[in-house]
């Protein structure tokens, strides 16, 4: 649990905001999401300080488009900020019209802003901080490529380092902050500090990531220690995700690309000490979008009109009785770069291809998504789908909820995609 006290009053009527994102992490790397191998006890203590979602999913298992609907509250599609960006400026300002964007609206209620990591929305800074230490992607996690065993620095440390600097000076003014830390980590490259390695070399495949995880895991509790000692941890609403997840290549493609939830199902954790139960446990469908409505509800600001997302504030000390009963993702294929739409509902889901490689997923009896049903009973050299009952039923419910659901968002290639398997 995390240290409060009632010394931590404010004379500020909304929270500060620290958003700690993470790239490319599975949620079954934490120990609070039931993992046996990662060593997370500072993630571990926000979530049983908060609520943690079950279900939280990205709305693209990219970075660039994901990142586009944590700050916009909209599924990529409405912005056309569908692939990853490398040589450009600033990507949110060239979407027609331009979205409203989470960090100007924020600025509007007096906050400062910061933002510490990877951006991946441009090279530039977007000029929505006031302190902004970002970059955009690719190259390592160590400056100058100096390695640990080179005695080189690891930039998550450095991040944190700027990110405790920037909660010291928005003390000093009496302001509250919306403040982003934004790991590259565990993305691969894998690599952390040489000490963290330790626990798993030699016994799990793919140590250098979660030795990085639990690098992260370390920073993080850094930035804890910062909030208790400021005694401002009463009054700081803290959410802990992740852009999307990693296939670790084992879906014919690198890390991501793919709609199977080892790449779009993410952690998303809430805490906000005396507004958020603790320690509870939340299965709803939630994902990238929601966060920008949640952070605007809690700073008392009424989120813009058109939003994809919505507020996770009813889910803070309850179940709400209404909610999604399905939840949408948006994808594009890795080589052919072929547009997919998925629906996932707590028992199966449902894969459009633009290419007609369509999939279909019982969720209860194959969770790890290695059976595509779709189209059984057919034949395949393993016998496998023989003895399927025919899942035309099936797939016509899903796409007829798929279809509602690109109806909502207003999204035509996915009305398309299901009118091809509807007609």
């Amino acid at each position: 649990m995390l240290k409060t006290s009632a010394r931590g009053k404010t004379r500020f009527p909304y929270p500060n905001i620290l958003v700690i994102l993470t790239d490319q992490q599975r949620p079954d790397t934490l120990g609070c999401y039931g993992s046996l191998i990662g060593r997370t006890p500072n993630i571990d203590r926000i979530a049983g300080s908060g609520v943690r979602f079950e279900n939280a999913f990205t709305t693209f298992p990219v970075c660039t488009p994901a990142r586009s609907s944590l700050w916009t509250g909209l599924y990529p599609h409405s912005t056309g900020i569908e692939e990853n960006v490398t040589q450009v400026e600033n990507r949110l300002y060239r979407v027609k019209p331009k979205p409203a964007i989470l960090f100007e609206e924020i600025k509007k209620q007096g906050y400062l802003t910061g933002y510490f990591g990877k951006w991946h929305l441009g090279i530039g800074d977007p000029g929505f901080f006031d302190r902004w230490s970002g970059f955009n992607s690719t190259g390592g996690h160590w400056i100058d490529g100096r390695q640990s065993f080179q005695g080189g620095t690891y930039i998550p440390d450095k991040q944190t380092d700027e990110l405790v600097e920037f909660i010291h000076w928005c003390g000093h003014n009496a302001q509250p902050f919306l403040a982003v830390i934004s790991f590259y980590t565990p993305h691969n490259p894998y690599s952390a500090p040489e000490r963290f390695f330790q626990r798993y070399r030699g016994r799990v495949p793919f140590a250098g990531y979660y030795a990085a995880v639990e690098a992260l895991d370390f920073n993080i509790g850094r930035i804890l220690d910062v909030l208790e000692q400021r005694d401002i941890v009463s009054n700081t609403l803290m959410i802990f995700t992740s852009d999307h997840g990693e296939t670790f290549g084992y879906r014919g493609v690198p890390h991501k690309f793919v709609c199977t939830d080892d790449a779009i199902r993410v952690p998303f954790i809430v805490a906000w000490p005396g507004h958020v139960q603790t320690g509870a446990v939340r299965r709803g469908f939630i994902g990238a979008q929601d966060l920008m409505p949640t952070v605007l509800d809690c700073a008392g600001i009424d989120a813009p009109a058109g939003l994809h997302g919505r507020s996770l504030r009813p889910w803070f000390q309850s179940t709400p009785d209404v909610w999604r009963k399905a939840y949408y993702v948006e994808n594009r294929t890795f080589r052919e770069r072929l547009p997919q739409r998925a629906l996932r509902t707590h028992s199966h889901k449902l894969v459009l291809d633009h290419g007609g490689n369509h999939q279909l997923f019982d969720l209860n009896d194959d969770p790890e998504e290695e059976l595509n049903i779709f189209g059984a009973p057919k034949a395949d050299k393993h016998c496998r789908f023989n003895h399927y009952p025919d899942q035309s039923s099936r797939i016509r419910k899903l796409a007829e909820k798929m279809r509602c659901e690109a109806e909502i968002l207003d999204d035509h290639l996915g009305i398309t995609l299901t009118d091809n398997i509807l007609k």
